[in-house]
């Protein structure tokens, strides 16, 4: 007898409505879930800022932070936005940024709840399992350690922010009061679609997730699902290719991304993904060896026995889940939808690093409806399911606990980096730079003796050496450091490091020379101009140094220290020649010179 499905047509219920937490268990496995979530990520609230944290708008050497345009001008404008908030509450304080984070983590949570009840409502599901697998995925979405990156990182959140308004879409979408999507919904959901673009590019895959889902839960001919939510479909499709196209233009323009900005051709990417996707997968099923920054070498063009395993895989993976999408509706769906979300940055268009964990946070919904889909065939009798949950869930949640902590010190998330990938050279620079930070400048100088002596350093690495040798007080070997980095790879705040060694060493005539040379690669360096004018000042040429203030006043008219020590030379040129038609800024001088705020290049 063959095994009956258990995908019927729709009943009305009232699953299109949020679940009403009435119920007192609900409340007290609400409060435990809340309170578990801040309990793992507790230490990471308080963890520094680490790596491309240094690379937000506030950390930018000159950059108009009263100017609200200039931080929603670039191609991220809702997420800049959000950062915005958090500098204009808090600064540079890093608590308020982990904060936020977890946060819309926490909502991001509740929203996978309603998605995931709501995709059992349409399998049919409407025992007492509708609140109990719901409540689960929420909590493996929410404590699974694969999501530490993305949460327990600031800049980790633009997979954040971008998930919560595409989940919120996605989510308001599933519960619209009728099957057809009316004008109103659907100016609602692309407004959410916009702003999920905005924060993040890879939220582009909407549109299709929607469509898909329409067509995968159909009762009916797939088209005529289709042509009944015309209104969404049509603006939406239209506005997902011109955000294509968006992504395309900045794709070709990055530095990160693309061909050329990878380095890679499409092909070689896509047959290296196809051996990433499995790794996601284990690291899914059995997070163990979690890393930071995955050593993953390219796929070369030839016939390869894992290259061949990893394409078939991948093409077995989308067969089964379309074979048995009747027998196991909710699991091949999540299966789908994984490989769906996945496919922006896994997939053809290629990405400097092959593999990072923070891009399987949208994914993980798919994986939460394919463990759902496991708790389906248990029996509410069996209680051995429902410990066995919880037993895992409580092993995720440690498991979360220790990677977050790694989050607390910069340091330690490098040592535990350079651990696993000790042939990623860039990496070992990030850990000096924690422990400068940490004030362990000897255990630095010892690590970079030992490393070098395997692998050669390349000019990010030697510029770092110097930090560890300035941290010692050594301006020579930091000098000569730098002077090596600059032969290999010539920055201009390489220069400007150069010039306060060189200065801290009485060799004013050598600072001038790497101050011309940084200003002469980039003309724009505020930092370059105030230490240059200083230098002239000291020596007494005022108007040389007058024009390099108003050069870096010109590049940045907010800069105090500038500003003020103008105002310092005009009063200094008019007391030495009397002569006030000569004046070189005219203003009053303040009473103190203002604290300098110039972060160390």
């Amino acid at each position: 007898m063959a095994r009956k499905s258990r995908r019927h047509p729709h009943k009305p219920t009232d699953s299109r409505r949020p679940l009403i937490w009435s119920h007192p268990r609900h409340l007290a496995a609400a409060a435990a879930l809340t309170f578990a979530l801040l309990a793992v990520y507790s230490r990471a609230l308080h963890g520094p800022f680490i790596y491309d944290d240094f690379s937000l708008p506030f950390y930018k050497p000159g950059f108009p932070t009263s100017d609200f345009m200039a931080w929603i001008s670039g191609v991220r404008p809702v997420l800049m936005l959000s950062y915005w908030i958090n500098f204009w509450w808090a600064g540079r304080d890093s608590y308020s940024y982990h904060a936020v984070n977890l946060l819309i983590h926490f909502a991001n949570g509740g929203l996978v709840f309603l998605i995931v009840r709501r995709i059992l409502a349409q399998a049919c599901i409407e025992d007492w399992r509708l609140p109990a697998i719901p409540f689960f995925a929420c909590a493996l979405f929410l404590l699974h350690p694969i999501q530490t990156e993305s949460v327990a990182y600031v800049a980790g959140r633009s997979e954040l922010l971008s998930a919560f308004f595409f989940l919120l879409a996605f989510a308001l979408f599933l519960y619209r009061p009728a099957p057809a999507v009316d004008w109103r919904s659907s100016v609602v959901l692309l407004l959410l679609f916009s702003c999920a673009v905005a924060t993040k590019e890879h939220t582009v895959t909407l549109p299709i997730l929607l469509l898909f889902t329409d067509v995968y839960w159909a009762t009916e001919r797939p088209t005529t699902t289709i042509l009944r939510n015309w209104r969404l479909y049509l603006p939406m499709l239209c506005g997902g290719l011109i955000a294509a196209a968006i992504v395309g233009i900045y794709v070709n323009t990055s530095t990160s991304a693309g061909i050329s900005g990878a380095g890679v051709s499409w092909a070689v990417y896509a047959l290296t993904e196809c051996r990433v996707l499995f790794l996601y997968l284990r690291l899914l099923l059995f997070p163990a060896s979690q890393n930071f920054d995955h050593d993953i070498s390219w796929a070369a063009l030839r016939f390869d026995v894992t290259n061949a395993a990893s394409l078939l895989g991948v093409l077995l993976l989308l067969g089964l889940a379309w074979r048995l999408r009747k027998r196991l509706p909710v699991g091949c769906y999540g299966l789908l939808i994984f490989l769906l979300l996945l496919a922006p940055t896994s997939s053809f268009l290629p990405i400097k690093d092959a593999m990072a964990e923070r891009r399987l946070y949208l994914p993980m919904l798919g994986f939460t409806l394919v463990a759902g889909e496991c708790l389906l065939h248990a029996r509410r009798q069996n209680s051995w399911a429902v410990a066995t949950a919880g037993v895992l869930l409580a092993a995720l949640g440690v498991a979360t606990y220790q990677r977050s902590g790694l989050w607390s010190s910069e340091a330690a998330l490098w040592t535990d980096t350079v651990a696993k990938s000790p042939n990623r050279v860039g990496d070992y620079g990030n850990l000096v730079h924690g422990l400068v930070e940490e004030h362990r400048c000897r255990e630095a100088l010892e690590m970079l003796n030992r490393v070098t002596r395997r692998l050669k350093p390349d000019a990010t690495l030697l510029s770092h050496w110097s930090f560890a040798y300035e941290c010692v007080n050594d301006h020579e070997h930091a000098l000569e450091k730098l002077q090596q980095s600059v032969a290999l790879l010539p920055w201009p705040s390489t220069y400007i490091n150069m010039a306060r060694h060189q200065l801290a060493l009485d060799r004013t005539e050598d600072a001038v020379q790497s101050l011309d040379l940084a200003l002469k690669l980039d003309p724009r360096l505020e930092l370059a101009y105030t230490m240059r004018a200083a230098i002239l000042e000291r020596e007494g040429n005022l108007l040389a140094a007058a024009q390099d203030y108003r050069q870096a006043l010109h590049v940045n008219p907010a800069d105090p220290q500038a500003s003020w020590h103008l105002r310092q030379v005009d009063a200094l040129w008019q007391a030495m020649h009397a002569q006030p038609k000569r004046i070189l800024f005219q203003r009053q001088a303040p009473a103190r010179e203002p604290q300098s705020s110039v972060r160390r290049q």
